[in-house]
């Protein structure tokens, strides 16, 4: 019983995270090409600090993304044993 509401909860809480995070990836995308097209302008280390500054972005917001999935997994997991103790 409790493993079918745990798996419940686990299955809601990727749906949310996926739906989530096919919206962050345009966002971030759009806003990698402003960073690279702003800094590559307008810096004076030209496009090469544009480029920098956007793969930094980048692995910054996928760093953000992978520590969500792996919080909420922790967080699901807890709860689900929370529960079970209760």
């Amino acid at each position: 019983n409790i493993k079918s509401i745990y798996c419940a909860i686990s299955e809601g809480a990727e749906s949310f995270l996926w739906a989530e995070y096919r919206v962050m990836f345009f966002f971030m995308l759009g806003l990698a090409i402003v960073i690279c097209i702003a800094l590559g302008v307008t810096s004076p280390l030209g496009w090469v600090m544009g480029g920098f500054s956007t793969i930094s972005f980048v692995l910054g917001a996928l760093t953000s993304v992978i520590s969500g999935y792996i919080g909420m997994k922790i967080a699901v997991f807890a709860n689900a044993r929370t529960a079970l103790q209760a």
